[in-house]
């Protein structure tokens, strides 16, 4: 069974993905999210193969992802920038060797579902998860590779500050929408009661 899903919260898409059987002569696969227009953009690799040094601005594409799954934590920051949290995946396996990798003949290309980056679950029900400090690369680039508990406290302590409001995501202004009477989106919120 050939078969590729995706699932999304407010802030990250995941993809899957099955061939059925193992694919042989498959190096990995690259990766692409699909905007609301149709645009693709191939997804970054953090990961190489062994030799290869990792650099900033690699690709799935150069450098494909060698499992079944993946995670877009760029789908949000996209949704940010353009005004659009709706997204396809497409997965392309790739064979040959790693300086000269081409879409495999024998298998097809795989694309997603439509997801939303959007915590609301329902009219009545919002589900929101903040970024929080496992973001580790993301903290150390804001602090410049100086990590202190010192700097980033005061950061995280001021409500202007980029990294304090990536870091909380959603967060602040769900609950501070919770008791103006609006979602995140704007619309009035809704009590759940039995």
């Amino acid at each position: 069974m050939r078969n590729a899903v995706a699932f999304a919260n407010n802030d990250v898409a995941t993809i899957a993905w099955s061939y059925g059987t193992k694919p042989k002569g498959c190096m990995g696969f690259a990766l692409y999210r699909i905007d609301a227009k149709g645009n693709e953009t191939v997804l970054p690799s953090h990961a190489v193969f062994p030799g290869a040094t990792i650099a900033a601005h690699q690709t799935t594409a150069q450098f494909p992802i060698q499992k079944f799954y993946w995670k877009d934590p760029y789908a949000r920051l996209v949704g940010d920038e353009t005004g659009s949290y709706a997204f396809r995946y497409k997965i392309v396996p790739l064979e040959g060797p790693p300086d000269a990798l081409k879409p495999m003949a024998s298998l097809p290309i795989l694309t997603t579902n439509e997801v939303t980056i959007s915590g609301e679950c329902s009219p009545s029900l919002t589900a929101i998860f903040n970024r929080g400090l496992i973001s580790t690369q993301h903290v150390s680039q804001a602090l410049k590779g100086k990590i202190n508990a010192t700097n980033l406290k005061a950061m995280i302590a001021d409500p202007t500050n980029q990294l304090r409001k990536d870091l909380g995501g959603d967060i602040i202004g769900t609950l501070t929408g919770l008791w103006r009477g609006q979602s995140r989106l704007g619309r009035s919120t809704r009590r759940c009661t039995n």
